[in-house]
């Protein structure tokens, strides 16, 4: 097929290659001497698996028990195979000896060509069998029992199901055919029954005649027509004209702007946001189609109809298809820039309400004998009809839409037993649209973290609860990142402020995760990729709970304001407002403007000169910042959402610690330790503890680390083990062999001092388990030290460990006997003990002595 599900018809260049020049040279019996090129991929052909390669005269079986099969006379072209809903063109002809009811056995029947929709019982079933499994161009002969050749659908999909979300039982079937559809049950009894005296595994008839009692029929599969069902009751549905652009589609909550053509050729516009179901939009099931679609995408939308009073007729007449629009698309067919589509049936609503309590078993096959299939109705259900058809004795039957069977309205013995609940007059039409996409914008919430949930990783549920910055997605990123936007980048920012009425701008850069710039920007700027352009609404909440600027400190990159002449022009246009009255801010009718790629020089993280955010770039919000980095809003600004207008110009990846040198590694540690304890001493502990943790993993698997800490290594004494980061000695000594005395004490109180600062941001912040953890790893290198020793006793005494408690506080008084910390603590302690001693005794003795029973 043509690209997007365009027709692609037969003709002698399209045959050019093949096994078969036409139709008419297989009717001759004439085969191309040329290699097949038609297993060969395409272009776009994306897959890791290979392409399928099939050959001439191959013979595969179409159904699920084996009975149809078909012999491949001319090898398709393209990966595709038609849907259970698409449309084909199919040319297709009954071959000599088929046994078919009212067939001519002695001679081939008239070729047939015609366009129809899958799955709606409008070709023999063996045909659509083989239609189910073949490539445009190619042809088949296809051979099944005489009963498949009946016009009906194989059963697929919804129409498989007897109950919503359940399958019919089965036989054991081959695992080569479990994907396989099957055809209906009546049909298939009557197969099993013709084809019993013969084995399983006849071979296909050949060209000049069948074997008796079966259906044979030459396929040619002319073009491929993809619809796409949108919805689970297939009242919304589109054909693709032109396809989209891009890998990503919007969804609900977006801004999108489409435009619907009028009957003249005239085309409206409208811009909308998706907020759910049909609000905002000019017909009911519009947004299924628009969530489906990519920018620049151009279909034919099919949708439900709805009751047309006279001022929503006038409404719709200025954007809907008329039928004589809809007549001259399907006249015109292939011919016209729209592929035809074949109306589907309008919907007719029944109800079944018989005399007696009884239920109606539905059947196969318009007919009361038919065999009986896997569903019934109950007395006051109501179905939807797609298909009436009137039999014998006047009986008028009913095809339910959802494919479960045929009802039928009255009975010569009970009477009436189905009406319609609705008059047909009351019904409009199916609507049919051109809908074009023009464009959308994504807009979405980013969550900001508040300063207390640093360094964890909470769930869904609490991030509902954060402060949220509204983003409108203005110009979307070229490239994604090969990384995270994370603690440690270096990043290049376009910012300009919309409160303001010069509309200032700055390009800055700054490191992140160091408190150079407030949280809810480094936020915003994570959410983004690079060269995208962002408008962000930044309420107030956010400001106020938001991680504050961070205190200075030694190692701390500086914010800077960098001027770079390259990219000043690249960012000056793309922060240009272009509002429109039909589209949203920043979402332009022109195209957008292509800018070459720009080559930044090796030392813009150091370029420009050191600005503060709090006295410069933080003022021109409304608010100011005090000397510990809190916002104070001043006047009507404490009530102001601010705009932003955000462009991620450029992203140094951090540096992996782990990969570094050990020099590097204890300068990260010293820069982390100081960011660490700057923060905790203005109490700010969730922070202080996340900088004490990437201090901490610098170093962390490290083969000094393992060795000055044996209680995190996981060693077992006596045993044997080897540490892919030491070097295989028998001690393990010649591991500090590069540090001198002084530097190897200087580097283990570093580390014991980190471990201690992190069990006391736990313990602030009620994490007891592990303030108990980082006070035993202390004493698994420093069996005495004091501190460790009275932290891990009191995160016992609140875990109620009280026998551990008094170990760890005796043992820190007996050390330091002048400490009266610990001697209050010790105290307290005994003073629990003897309250839960107390309380135990009585607990015994009522266990012991219970209370005597009196007689009532």
């Amino acid at each position: 097929p043509g690209a997007h599900g365009a027709m692609a018809p037969v003709s002698d260049e399209a045959a050019d290659g093949q096994n078969l020049e036409s139709w008419s040279d297989w009717e001759a019996g004439a085969e191309s001497e040329a290699p097949s090129t038609a297993s060969e991929h395409p272009e776009d052909w994306l897959s890791d698996d290979e392409p399928p390669q099939d050959h001439v005269n191959d013979l595969q079986v179409c159904s699920r028990d084996g009975k149809v099969k078909k012999i491949i006379r001319r090898v398709g072209k393209g990966l595709e195979r038609p849907g259970q809903y698409d449309v084909v063109q199919v040319r297709w002809q009954a071959l000599a000896g088929t046994g078919t009811e009212g067939g001519n056995p002695g001679a081939d029947s008239t070729p047939v060509e015609l366009e129809i929709h899958m799955g709606e019982d409008q070709l023999p079933l063996a045909v659509e069998f083989a239609i189910k499994q073949m490539r445009v161009n190619e042809i088949v002969e296809v051979s099944a029992p005489v009963a498949y050749g009946n016009f009906a659908s194989p059963l697929v999909g919804r129409k498989l199901r007897d109950r919503q979300g359940k399958l019919p039982k089965h036989g054991k079937v081959p695992r080569k055919f479990r994907f396989l559809p099957i055809a209906p049950r009546g049909l298939a009894i009557q197969a099993k029954a013709s084809s019993s005296s013969a084995p399983a595994d006849a071979p296909v008839g050949d060209a000049k005649g069948g074997a008796e009692g079966e259906f044979r029929a030459r396929v040619e599969l002319l073009g491929i027509k993809s619809v796409h069902m949108l919805t689970e009751d297939r009242l919304v549905y589109k054909s693709v004209l032109t396809a989209g652009s891009g890998r990503r589609g919007p969804r609900r909550g977006d801004w999108v702007w489409f435009s619907i053509e009028r009957t003249g050729g005239e085309v409206m516009r409208h811009s909308v946001e998706l907020v759910g179901g049909d609000a905002g939009l000019p017909a009911p099931g519009l947004d299924h189609v628009l969530i489906s679609m990519k920018e620049g995408e151009r279909c034919i939308a099919t949708l439900p109809g709805q009751e047309r009073s006279e001022v929503a007729a006038a409404h719709l007449a200025d954007w809907t298809l008329e039928d004589e629009a809809q007549d001259t698309i399907e006249a015109e067919g292939a011919s016209a820039e729209m592929p035809a589509l074949r109306r589907r049936p309008r919907l007719r609503r029944w109800l079944y309400e018989p005399p007696e309590v009884r239920k109606l078993e539905l059947r196969q096959m318009p007919e009361v004998n038919a065999f009986r299939a896997n569903a019934a109705l109950m007395p006051g259900d109501t179905f939807p009809v797609s298909e009436e058809k009137v039999g014998a004795d006047g009986v008028l039957f009913l095809k339910l839409a959802d494919g479960r069977g045929w009802a039928f309205d009255r009975l010569p013995g009970p009477g009436i037993l189905c009406t319609r609940e609705e008059p047909l007059e009351s019904l409009a039409p199916p609507q049919r649209l051109i809908v074009t996409l023009n464009g959308w914008r994504r807009k979405d919430k980013v969550p900001v973290p508040p300063s207390g949930t640093i360094g964890f990783r909470p769930d869904a549920e609490e991030r509902c609860g954060w402060p949220m910055l509204q983003k409108l997605e203005l110009r979307p990123g070229p490239e994604r990142l090969p990384h995270e936007v994370e603690e440690g980048c270096c990043l290049l920012v376009g910012l300009r402020h919309l409160n303001t009425p010069d509309h200032r701008q700055w390009m800055l850069s700054w490191c992140m995760g160091e408190g150079s710039v407030p949280g809810y920007l480094e936020a915003a700027v994570a959410s983004m990729r690079v060269f995208e352009v962002a408008q962000f609404e930044v309420p107030p909440a956010a400001v106020h709970t938001c991680t504050q600027i961070g205190p200075d400190y030694e190692g701390r990159s500086p914010l800077r304001r960098v001027e770079l002449s390259e990219m000043d022009k690249v960012m000056a246009k793309m922060l240009e407002a272009s509002p429109s009255e039909d589209l949203p801010p920043g979402a332009a009718d022109s195209e957008e403007p292509d800018f070459a790629p720009v080559c930044l020089r090796d030392d813009w993280p150091k370029s420009g000169s050191e600005v503060k955010w709090e006295e410069e770039v933080g003022k021109s919000l409304g608010f100011d910042c005090t000397s510990d980095g809190a916002a104070t809003d001043t006047g009507a600004a404490a009530l102001q959402t601010r705009s932003l207008r955000i462009i991620l110009l450029a992203v140094m990846e951090g540096p992996d610690v782990g990969t570094l040198s050990e020099d590097f590694q204890r300068a990260y540690l010293e820069r982390e330790r100081a960011h660490g304890n700057a923060l905790a001493r203005l109490g700010r502990w969730a922070e202080a503890s996340a900088a004490y943790t990437r201090a901490l993993d610098a170093v962390r698997r490290t083969a000094t680390y393992k060795r000055l800490f044996p209680t995190e290594r996981g060693l077992i004494k006596g045993a044997y083990s080897r540490d892919a980061a030491e070097e295989p000695t028998a001690s393990g000594a010649a591991l500090l062999e590069g540090l001198d005395t002084e530097q190897r004490q200087a580097f283990n109180a570093g580390l014991v001092s980190l471990h201690l600062n992190l069990g006391l941001c736990a313990s602030k912040q009620g994490r007891v388990q592990d303030a108990h953890r980082h006070a035993s790893i202390v004493l698994g290198a420093e069996p005495d030290n004091v501190k460790a020793l009275f932290r891990r006793g009191s995160a016992s005494v609140l875990h109620g460990e009280y026998d551990e408690a008094l170990k760890d506080l005796q043992r820190a008084a007996e050390l330091q006997p002048q400490d009266r910390g610990i001697r209050d603590e010790l105290a307290a302690l005994h003073r629990k003990m003897k309250e839960h001693l107390a309380v135990q005794k009585i607990m015994f003795q009522k266990a012991f002595h219970p209370s005597s029973r009196k007689e009532v």
